[in-house]
């Protein structure tokens, strides 16, 4: 019987950490927008609301092909400029934001799913079972198979 907390229902402090990184991206970067825009200009609004819905977006549809020029065309913005303006309000590429959502919803699926790993990774959004393997390990530390091993 085990908890949802990534803190304490784990027995194995390497599932902990690659959790609590994952996470942390995630709020560091919503923390890190709302630092730099704490006196908004009218600039700057629409840059938070722009990042903000890209953000938005990506959470949304992180399990289909999200690159830089799908958002392109999804938001009307250069992908140039987008890229720019994420990395400057959340410090983060939005490749990586990407990444790590997906490798969220993979350790979510891991550990709470009996899904094949390959089916895992094409229903988080990856399309080549290597780069899932590449990606996951870079970000958890483990493989997705010795990271289902720990529940």
């Amino acid at each position: 019987n085990r908890c949802c907390d990534p803190i304490h229902g784990s027995n194995s402090n390497a599932e902990n950490i690659a959790l609590i990184k994952s996470f942390l991206l995630i709020l560091l970067s919503r923390f890190n927008h709302a630092l730099v825009n704490a006196k908004p200009s009218s600039v700057q609004t629409n840059k938070d609301n722009a990042v903000k819905e890209i953000i938005d977006y990506i959470d949304l549809n992180y399990m289909h092909l999200i690159d830089l020029n799908s958002l392109e065309q999804k938001f009307h913005f250069s992908k140039y400029y987008m890229s720019h303006i994420f990395k400057q309000l959340t410090g983060f590429t939005i490749i990586e934001y990407v990444q790590h959502r997906r490798i969220i919803e993979a350790q979510r699926m891991l550990r709470y799913t009996d899904k094949d790993i390959i089916e895992i990774c094409y229903d988080c959004g990856f399309n080549n079972i290597q780069h899932f393997y590449r990606v996951f390990s870079k970000i958890t530390g483990t493989t997705p198979y010795n990271y289902r091993k720990m529940r």
